[in-house]
């Protein structure tokens, strides 16, 4: 569950979310977005929030919010990098270009690949699927 509430600073300290606890003493839950003074917590469906300062009201996100938090999540971000990266360690950006050149050429009835230009497509292909899918999990490790 994502949640937002607004920081609450006074003289003495900043209140912000209370994330539960594990047994092993790990914080179940994190930040992944700032906007505007509007912090968003991810906390795991199945954590049970303590009892949060008196200063903190949680609301829980919309499907409407989602596309500004991800515009915004640093961490979201990184794992969309992350994501092109995992693919440049088997393919470059000009391979890339290349093979989809190909498979649109292909497709359109332009242009019949060769076996070995299918084979590379199809790996190229394998590796585009392993990336997104790693990165779908990491992004539901966070509630996006």
């Amino acid at each position: 569950m994502i949640y937002r509430y607004t920081p609450i600073t006074d003289e003495y300290t900043t209140y912000r979310i209370a994330f539960p606890y594990d047994e092993s003493g790990a914080a179940q839950g994190q930040i992944i977005a700032a906007i505007d003074g509007i912090e968003y917590a991810y906390v795991p469906d199945d954590a049970v929030l303590p009892e949060q300062p008196g200063q903190i009201t949680l609301v829980p996100v919309t499907d409407a919010d989602l596309p500004i938090i991800k515009e915004n999540s640093p961490q979201y971000r990184l794992i969309n990098k992350r994501v092109v990266e995992r693919l440049r360690e088997q393919f470059s950006a000009d391979d890339e270009f290349k093979l989809n050149r190909i498979a649109t050429g292909h497709l359109l009835g332009r242009y019949t690949p060769t076996a070995d230009e299918m084979a590379e497509i199809e790996a190229f292909d394998a590796a585009a699927i392993e990336a997104r899918d790693w990165g779908r999990v990491e992004k539901a490790k966070i509630g996006l």
